[in-house]
């Protein structure tokens, strides 16, 4: 492998010039800047990217902490946050914790021995120990779908989860329907879940409808889980007529077990889920679902954690995304309504 001084060597200049040249920190002679050029090409010469970042105090480097690449939702976003972080020259490490707190913290450890230049914190649970090492490796970073208390001094980015729900439920109460159950992700420490069951509620409750508690049922957010609360909602003998499910994966499951039950959807029972991942537009039906508008929020993350890089602070700021409902196949007006 070529070395700096291989380089200056065939070029006939110093080491110091070569560096000049490729870091662009000095005026150097177009005919000496070819010559460099010409021999860093022929020699096949790859910069130490970690002695670089090391002089230059910059690796051109963020994390992004997941909580699950299993959900399409997570791999669409971190995707569209890396096509932006690379138009900007920053590579990208994504670190998958499993909505662990154990995971969460050495990925935190391991960017911070990397020394990237920010870290990306998109997590689903209440971790505090997580906050708590991210203030102390002095790393900028953002915290995602995630309150934070202002005395941390922390940015984040959020998406309005509980509206979110809330559309999704008032669309299917628009419809006529009052036997409304929903498949949530999980326990309570699951701050996405506890945001879209509360959005649940609400709807529920300002349009004074009766909250069956067998009719919430708890997934974990992929899609097995989705089919077996399907089915157990489907064999009742007082079903629902609507589902929620607290994301797309969830709420395809729940069109398996429907038909396995017999159930025409939407005819018999109207299926809403929440993401609009892409797989969503292809259901079959094609599922209703709620947006997040992914775009905007990876362009939110982005440019929030470049400011804090260039800034060396944080400011505290809060971006807030509210979502949109998108209406496909999957719901239709109550079989029973009066």
């Amino acid at each position: 492998m070529a070395t700096i001084k291989d380089v200056s060597a065939n070029a006939g200049v110093s080491s110091a010039t070569v560096s000049h040249v490729i870091n662009n920190t000095r005026f150097v002679s177009d005919e000496v800047r070819e010559r460099i050029l010409n021999s860093i090409k022929e020699l096949d010469y790859h910069p130490n990217a970690i002695a670089r970042s090391l002089r230059m105090g910059k690796s051109n480097t963020i994390g992004v902490v997941v909580p699950n690449t299993r959900n399409p939702y997570f791999t669409e976003l971190t995707w569209k946050i890396e096509q932006i972080a690379s138009k900007k020259n920053y590579s990208v490490i994504i670190c998958n914790t499993e909505n662990l707190a154990e995971k969460e913290k050495f990925y935190i450890n391991v960017l911070a021995q990397k020394q990237v230049d920010g870290i990306v914190f998109i997590t689903c649970s209440n971790y505090a120990d997580s906050t708590d090492m991210l203030l102390s490796s002095k790393i900028p970073f953002v915290v995602v779908d995630k309150e934070i208390d202002n005395a941390l001094n922390c940015d984040t980015v959020l998406v309005n989860e509980e509206k979110g729900a809330q559309l999704a439920v008032e669309h299917l109460i628009e419809l006529g329907h009052k036997r409304i159950a929903c498949i949530t992700g999980g326990s309570n420490d699951q701050i996405t879940s506890l945001k879209r069951k509360n959005g649940y509620i609400l709807a529920m409750k300002e349009n004074r409808l009766n909250i069956n508690e067998d009719y919430i049922v708890e997934g974990d957010f992929l899609m097995p889980s989705g089919y077996v609360a399907g089915m157990k909602l489907f064999n009742m003998d007082n079903k629902p007529t609507a589902i929620f499910a607290f994301n797309d994966l969830m709420a395809i499951g729940a069109l398996k077990a429907a038909n396995e039950c017999g159930l025409s959807v939407p005819q018999d029972v109207s299926v809403v889920g929440y993401d609009d991942i892409e797989i969503s537009s292809y259901s079959i039906p094609p599922l209703t679902t709620v947006n997040q508008n992914k775009d905007k929020v990876a362009k939110s993350i982005f440019n929030t954690l470049l400011k804090m890089m260039n800034n060396k602070i944080a400011s505290n700021s809060k971006v807030e995304i509210i979502p949109k409902l998108i209406v496909r196949k999957t719901t239709a007006v109550c079989p029973d309504r009066e």
